[in-house]
């Protein structure tokens, strides 16, 4: 299980009117039921935990794939944000239509599950009036973020069926917790999100999801943010940073985490960048061909390093390695 499942869990069972299903004694014909994973509020309300931990790249990369050695393709080194590149693609839109819809795939199943289990569990305990509550964790897969997990959730809670009943129509809410992004660098994001369902739930529903949310961010000693405009909150979230070990980072390593503080090029115009990247590789060739003149080793160190600065500016930008060519002739002439 992922940190934020394990702390979660800790926290739901010990709120003194959340009740762990799990934990309730059941024989085993009745345990061979898909049942969700709490009662709150004297069991008027069935949540259902999910928690995302299957990485989404491969998923991204084999939609990539295909573009692969085109000529708009372009030429990169290391990580780069995928929308510098797809923006480029002659079916940019339908390229990124075709990667949501796969990378969400798993929200969808999530919502199918979660609505099998909440029924099945009010069935099970012959519950009749009762919410349904999913909620879904993220600690894991940056890709999902929470601008698009709300979408995608939102989109489909709408859906219905072909006799027009709402597909998921066990799910009054949906509450996500993700630790993925941090408002402004520092708040996690829960963000609830309801179905349409939810306009017919008892209002001590929505009350008492408020104390879930306010009572998770005490018990991370942290706060809430209300939010004013859904825009501003998801353009104001960054990614989370992981802490690493200095200790265990390379020469390398470090040098492009100095380059994210220090990003001496921002201001640069692309030709600018390449330019200088061009007479920096002209400079350097000779010392690293083989047979070529030698370069004391820190100095050529300090050249490698530089040249590990244009590659991470490349790539903030999004610019085509192959541009250089212009700036090798323009050199050699």
């Amino acid at each position: 299980m992922s940190d934020l499942e394990v702390r979660f869990q800790q926290f739901m069972t010990q709120l003194p009117s959340i009740e762990g299903i799990d934990g309730i004694k059941l024989s085993a014909e009745k345990r061979k039921n898909k049942i969700a994973d709490y009662f709150g509020l004297g069991r008027s309300i069935i949540f259902e935990q999910k928690c995302i931990n299957q990485d989404q790249s491969e998923k991204i990369q084999s939609e990539i794939n295909t573009h692969s050695g085109k000529d708009y393709y372009p030429y990169f080194y290391g990580k780069r944000d995928i929308n510098l590149f797809i923006d480029k693609f002659p079916d940019a839109e339908n390229v990124k239509r075709r990667i949501y819809s796969k990378i969400t795939k798993l929200l969808e199943d999530y919502m199918s599950s979660a609505d099998k289990q909440i029924k099945s569990t009010s069935l099970l305990f012959n519950i009749q009036s009762y919410s349904g509550v999913l909620i879904i964790l993220n600690d894991k897969v940056n890709v999902l973020s929470p601008e698009v997990i709300c979408y995608r959730v939102a989109q489909r809670l709408k859906e219905k069926d072909s006799k027009g009943t709402l597909r998921f129509n066990e799910i009054a809410y949906v509450l996500l917790i993700s630790e993925t992004h941090l408002y402004k660098g520092q708040v996690p994001v829960a963000i609830r999100i309801e179905a349409p369902g939810a306009k017919n739930c008892n209002p001590q529903i929505s009350e008492y999801l408020d104390y879930i949310e306010h009572s998770w961010a005490l018990f991370n000693g942290g706060n809430l943010v209300k939010l004013e405009s859904e825009n501003n909150f998801f353009n104001s979230l960054e990614e989370k940073q992981v802490k690493s070990d200095s200790k265990k980072n390379t020469r390398s390593e470090e040098r492009i985490m100095w380059y994210k503080k220090h990003r001496y090029m921002k201001n640069w115009s692309d030709d600018k960048v390449l330019e200088a990247s061009a007479k920096l590789i002209s400079e350097i060739l000779p010392f690293i061909t083989k047979g070529g003149p030698k370069m004391p080793t820190n100095e050529l160190a300090d050249r490698m390093l530089d040249f590990s600065d244009f590659i991470e500016e490349s790539n903030y930008r999004g610019l085509d390695l192959k541009e250089l060519k212009k700036w090798f002739s323009n050199i050699e002439n």
